[in-house]
């Protein structure tokens, strides 16, 4: 069987990047983690990129099937439109579905 990630990267320049980190923390993550979805497995990390006026964050947890409308679906999550609308054109949130290769 099959592993896949669903991944969502958000994409922001440095000067909103701690604002950005504040709000996945306090106003995304918890609603996920509790909301009865299974993002069981949700991890956050911090993506490094090489320009110095930019910020990257990822949202990462495995997904049963490689269904392609989880990233449509999660672009246009109420949450992830949220931070977008706190964040007019300053936040891209940028979603890939994966399937693990090899461990």
């Amino acid at each position: 069987m099959a592993t896949y990630y669903l991944n969502l990267t958000i994409h922001c320049l440095k000067e909103d990047s701690e604002a950005i980190l504040k709000h996945i923390r306090e106003e995304l993550l918890p609603v996920w983690r509790n909301e009865g979805s299974p993002k069981t497995d949700l991890e956050l990390v911090k993506v490094y990129v090489p320009a110095e006026d930019q910020a990257a964050y990822a949202l990462r947890w495995s997904v049963e099937d490689r269904d392609p409308e989880l990233c449509s679906e999660i672009v246009s999550n109420p949450h992830i439109r949220k931070l977008m609308e706190a964040f007019p054109e300053r936040v891209f949130p940028f979603p890939v579905l994966m399937e693990v290769l090899e461990l």
